[in-house]
């Protein structure tokens, strides 16, 4: 069977990338980092400006730090999860398949419940999680799946 699967070495590119992108998120939360140099003209399918109204198909500016931000998490849990092990076996795949399937319906469930319990901008910022959740709580299930089965391993030796 045809995997789809990044080579092993991506695993750690995936993690540093994460880490990376982690930092980069908690700096700008906490230190509200936005760098000048990344202010450019982009070209955008749709705007929606506070005061200044509603654009399509235009060249706007905008800073592109968050994007940035967002394309390292994306690459990085996307490199991290979808790796290949160094020993690929169908313990490994069912892993893997029992981990997706885990992690979409947590994210959805906590969409759902998201949905009826916050509202306004704390909606808003909650969805934008829920765009990396499904990638993250893979990872997490998934990586966690493979420690605890090394351990138990490691025991029975």
């Amino acid at each position: 069977m045809k995997t789809y699967l990044f080579p092993s070495v991506y695993q750690k590119l995936g993690f540093t990338l994460f880490i990376v992108a982690l930092v980069l998120f908690i700096g700008t939360l906490v230190f509200d980092w936005e760098f000048s140099f990344l202010t450019v003209k982009v070209w955008a399918l749709w705007d929606i400006e506070f005061l200044a109204g509603t654009q399509y198909f235009a060249f706007i500016e905008n800073n592109i730090f968050d994007e940035i931000i967002l394309v390292l998490f994306i690459l990085g849990l996307l490199f991290s999860g979808f790796s290949k092990q160094k020993i690929e076996d169908e313990y490994i795949a069912k892993t893997r398949l029992s981990s997706l399937l885990s992690a979409v319906l947590i994210n959805y469930v906590l969409l759902i419940l998201g949905s009826f319990f916050l509202y306004g901008l704390a909606f808003y910022y909650f969805a934008l999680f829920a765009l990396l959740g499904v990638l993250l709580i893979y990872n997490l299930k998934f990586h966690l799946n493979l420690y605890v089965q090394q351990k138990s391993l490691q025991h029975e030796e």
